[in-house]
């Protein structure tokens, strides 16, 4: 048996998983601006950060053409 998730239900769950990512960059950006970490380390931050984008920008488009579909 297969269960297909509302549409409601996925714009839901998209909108949450938003929420969730930029606050993980808000928590890495102020890692990364503080001045305990290694060099190395906040590069490796901001390349955590750059799939976080990726993820936020995929969710949106994903949203976009779940509300306009």
């Amino acid at each position: 048996m297969t269960f297909k998730k509302s549409i409601k239900t996925q714009i839901e769950e998209a909108e949450e998983e938003i929420d969730n990512n930029k606050e993980a960059k808000m928590l890495l950006d102020s890692a990364i601006s503080s001045t305990y970490l290694f060099d190395r380390h906040s590069l490796e931050l901001q390349k955590m950060i750059k799939e976080y984008n990726l993820r936020i920008d995929y969710l949106n488009n994903f949203l976009e053409g779940a509300r306009n579909g």
